[in-house]
């Protein structure tokens, strides 16, 4: 029966802490290429307007269209928003790729204790369970003391 719990320990506890932190950190990694797109587009479009806001205008088809852009974006409200964006769509990213950096980590932590040998005493059993445990309970610990942050990273 003791074999048979620890045998269920390592499938429902471990193992599958270890697939919901993997799909966790795909997530995030997901979430966190789209918003490095996203501020890639932001700073694309802020230094394109920028620049089209401070073209000289002359004569002809196409100085009439930069015209008209200059008119209706102004000088620079749209840079300072795009800036303003793509900034936060980098700080995101970032979060996001630590949050993930941390799942990835305390994945490779329980691999290790999963694939190490336990001894068959109640002694040695009760000190893998501590030891992994406690790993669950350090990324636990450090999400509490981020959740004022982002609640959404984890």
């Amino acid at each position: 029966e003791g074999e048979d719990y620890k045998d269920w320990y390592k499938t429902n506890r471990i193992e599958a802490e270890i697939e919901l932190r993997f799909v966790k950190a795909q997530r995030l990694l997901r979430r966190s290429s789209q918003f490095k797109a996203f501020e890639l587009m932001l700073t694309v479009a802020g230094s394109s307007i920028g620049i089209i806001n401070n073209v000289s205008v002359g004569s002809g088809a196409a100085s009439n269209v930069i015209a008209q852009i200059q008119n209706r974006f102004g000088t620079w409200g749209p840079v300072v928003a795009a800036a303003s964006s793509s900034i936060a769509s980098h700080i995101q990213a970032v979060k996001l790729d630590t949050n993930a950096a941390a799942q990835q980590e305390t994945i490779h932590k329980l691999r290790m204790k999963l694939s190490e040998n336990v001894g068959k005493s109640a002694a040695e059993w009760e000190t893998f369970v501590l030891s992994c445990e406690d790993i669950l309970y350090s990324h636990a610990s450090a999400k509490s003391r981020r959740l004022n942050s982002n609640p959404d990273d984890d």
